[in-house]
């Protein structure tokens, strides 16, 4: 009779629940079995009911697609000044994905020339570019242009850039 150490089985368990994990991430579904089962006095296997990964352990497990868009803040908005935000879109999965890019701009006041229509980036790579706010000199205090950005691959995020005139 084999005898199967009950922490070895819990490790063994826990890399199961992390391999099932991916793979059902990767749309393939397994079924695990194991043949070093325990055994009871009369010959049938022993079950032990095993817990789930952790909170801790599930954020750890790399998502294949993951995007986000960060934007670094301009200055302040005085009328006719030009405000340059950069802006970057990473690839937080681990696969390659194309992100096709939409943006708008509320009152025209954003140039979005430097913006590409649609960027591929592998896992972990990011890609930079500028956006420039001009605001008119005929603006009203108070008045918000909205510059809105967004990168749709397998998984997408979005942004909205807010200038507000100052003065």
């Amino acid at each position: 009779m084999n005898s199967v150490n009950e922490h070895s089985i819990f490790h063994l368990s826990q890399k199961a629940a992390i391999l099932a994990k991916y793979l059902l991430l990767g749309l393939l579904i397994i079924q695990l079995t194991s043949c070093d089962q325990p055994q009871s006095s009369n010959g049938q296997a022993q079950s032990k009911s095993v817990n789930e990964i952790t909170t801790g352990e599930d954020a750890g497990v790399p998502s294949l697609y993951n995007v986000a868009i960060s934007v670094s803040p301009g200055k302040p908005a005085v009328l006719g000044s030009v405000i340059p935000y950069g802006a970057t879109i990473k690839n937080q999965g681990i696969e390659t994905d194309t992100y096709v890019i939409t943006t708008t701009s509320s009152l025209g006041w954003a140039n979005l020339s430097q913006v590409p229509h649609s960027v591929t980036l592998k896992g972990g790579t990011n890609t930079t570019f500028t956006i420039t706010v001009s605001v008119p000199l005929t603006a009203s205090v108070g008045t918000e242009e909205q510059t809105f950005i967004e990168a749709e691959g397998k998984n997408g995020d979005d942004v909205t850039i807010h200038t507000l005139v100052h003065r």
